[in-house]
């Protein structure tokens, strides 16, 4: 397992990425792992409200033919409820549903003071 704390704003997700080892990501999903990462620590920043002042954590966990990616805000969470609200596509909100749509499984956990959105690959 791998895990690392990074400063939250605007550069937070190219920092996440900068930290990925070589050859972390299941075969032929590097890009995957990268956009979905972004994603996530996006997320992390623009909604859990993760300044440059603040961190942001990420965990990399190898299991087996399988990569489990965490991010941990301090943010109070949420309940996905998918992109089918009618929005216009210009107004944002599709990050999960990539994610929702790349990942074999994702979810949201809670705990007091933290929400952790995870992801796994394989």
């Amino acid at each position: 397992m791998i895990s690392f704390a990074l400063p939250g704003g605007p550069m937070a997700a190219h920092l996440a990425r900068t930290r990925l080892p070589d050859g972390l990501a299941p075969s032929g999903r590097a890009e995957v792992l990268d956009l979905l990462l972004s994603e996530l620590v996006t997320n992390a920043v623009r909604h859990g409200g993760v300044t440059a002042e603040e961190s942001v954590r990420i965990t990399l966990s190898p299991m087996g033919d399988r990569l489990r990616v965490s991010v941990t805000d301090r943010g109070p969470g949420f309940d996905w409820q998918g992109r089918e609200d009618g929005r216009p596509p210009d107004t944002g909100g599709f990050g999960l549903l990539i994610v929702d749509r790349m990942a074999k499984r994702w979810g949201i956990a809670r705990t007091p003071g933290a929400t952790t959105v995870w992801f796994e690959l394989d």
